[in-house]
């Protein structure tokens, strides 16, 4: 399994080569792919926070298993991943409406 460190350095190179990419094959557009990139990047991290800030006692991270009682172990995966998919949702939602909104 990849550790996270690993997981986000691929993650930047990726991104650096597509940036390269762009900037060699057309000269105008890296202007606007930086811009868009940038305006796109804060929009998820502005749905992470509206996330954060409306659901700030039922994070993911935070929600302990003796909060449901050792004999509720499925319902307690059950409800983790369902935090998880919303914090997915929330952020997917606000990186869409700001992308299309561009």
């Amino acid at each position: 399994m990849i550790d996270a460190k690993k997981h986000k350095a691929v993650f930047v190179m990726m991104t650096i080569v597509l940036m390269i990419t762009i900037s060699y094959f057309s000269t105008d557009q890296i202007q606007i792919a930086i811009y868009k990139f940038a305006i796109t990047s804060g929009a998820a991290i502005l749905g992470y926070w509206i996330d954060y800030m409306m659901f700030s006692r039922y994070r993911p991270g935070e929600f302990k298993r003796e909060m449901l009682g050792a004999e509720n172990g499925e319902r307690f995966a059950i409800l983790i991943s369902a935090m998880q998919i919303r914090r997915a949702l929330i952020i997917l939602a606000i990186t869409v409406s700001v992308s299309l909104g561009l």
